[in-house]
């Protein structure tokens, strides 16, 4: 009996030790072979980038390229993941795409190339970098303002709107380059003014006819001078055969023609044209001497002295701005301000007019300096008349 039992106890130690085992090398088997869910999506992944050209893993690595770079839109490579888009899909980008367009024959660097001006750059770079989007914006906001800038300068120049001056950066000596349309001030061979010296008399030169008579008219301040216009006909010149109508006189401080060197107070300048447009200028010296000239007088009175501004209208027979004496110098030249057109003839009277010190700082209270240096002669001959 004791000999049984022992057996029984024996096999159920048996039995246990076998039925432990079973279970243990059940369990064993189990772990052994799981395997975490997110590291098989991962050796996936992996897999697909490894085994390019071989069957649906190469397809489906192409068409997620193409699905996410080449067939979108202008604009949605920049644009921040919508809602519902993993945080994988950028990482996809930079690996996936990046990778995938060399090995795919450079695909999805076409696609970008398309919308980045073939810099070739992959698409996960610029969906991944605020750079690449700042970089455009900074670029279309420089070329907008530039094509602006070049729109309204044209605008500028088609109107007339070109601002000079008599000093500083829009003075005489840039004239030429404020606008092509000034060119002629730069380049130009027959410029004025002049110093009139080396004149060579021409006793073909005979005196001027003038032919002025009193007329209503009005000092106006341009921004350049005082001007006072003839709109009406009845004041002219008559040069050889050929009729010259009074149009505007204006003054310039100091005088803008120089004698032997220096300049005198004011001038004058009297503009004629003529039937055909040509212009011929008779210039007046006027010289701040003693109690200076009675007919200036109603003119000078109240001179308007803000830009814009208009003086009183008054009868003005312009022979009072005419010396006694009327020999002058002669030469081919041109306009004094922009756009310094040549083809104008001139005439500068030998003597000049008097004027005092007081009309003279009256003038210059409104235009301290507005004349123009002499120009280089450049082989032109000044002609002076003979006594007359």
């Amino acid at each position: 009996m004791q000999r049984q039992g022992s057996i029984s106890q024996g096999g159920a130690w048996i039995l246990g030790v076998v039925i432990s085992g079973c279970i243990f090398g059940g369990a064993y088997g189990l772990l052994k072979n799981y395997t975490p869910k997110s590291s098989k999506s991962t050796h996936a992944s992996h897999g697909e980038e490894a085994s390019h050209g071989e069957g649906a893993s190469h397809d489906s690595s192409h068409q997620s390229n193409d699905g996410s770079h080449g067939a979108a839109p202008v604009g949605e490579e920049h644009e921040s993941p919508k809602e519902g888009t993993s945080a994988g899909h950028g990482a996809k980008d930079s690996h996936g795409s990046e990778t995938g367009a060399h090995e795919n024959g450079g695909k999805s660097h076409e696609s970008v190339a398309s919308h980045h001006g073939n810099e070739g750059e992959p698409a996960g770079n610029h969906s991944e970098s605020p750079d690449g989007k700042i970089h455009e914006a900074e670029s279309a906001r420089k070329d907008k303002a530039a094509k602006g800038h070049k729109e309204q300068s044209h605008v500028a120049k088609a109107k007339g709107d070109v601002h000079w001056t008599y000093e500083g950066r829009l003075g005489p000596r840039f004239w030429g380059n404020i606008t092509d349309d000034f060119i002629t001030c730069e380049k130009g061979t027959k410029q004025s003014p002049l110093d009139l010296v080396d004149a060579q008399q021409d006793a073909r030169l005979q005196p001027i006819e003038f032919h002025y008579e009193a007329q209503d008219i009005a000092f106006e301040n341009n921004g350049h001078t005082l001007i006072a216009k003839f709109p009406n006909p009845g004041n002219y010149i008559r040069h050889g055969d050929d009729k010259y109508n009074l149009i505007q006189f204006h003054v310039h401080a100091p005088s803008e023609h120089f004698v032997d060197g220096a300049p005198y107070d004011l001038e004058v300048h009297l503009v004629h044209q003529n039937a055909a447009g040509k212009l011929l200028v008779v210039g007046v010296l006027m010289e701040a001497l003693g109690k200076g000239s009675p007919a200036l007088e109603p003119l000078w009175k109240d001179l308007p002295l803000s830009v814009g501004a208009r003086g009183p209208t008054i009868k003005f027979n312009s022979e009072s701005l005419l010396p006694k004496k009327r020999e002058y110098w002669s030469y081919d030249g041109s306009l004094t301000t922009p756009p310094c057109s040549e083809g104008v003839k001139w005439y500068v009277m030998s003597h000049p007019i008097q004027i005092s010190v007081r009309q003279v700082d009256q003038f210059q209270a409104a235009y301290r300096k507005n004349s123009r240096p002499p120009q280089p002669l450049l082989g032109r001959k000044i002609l002076k008349t003979r006594s007359f």
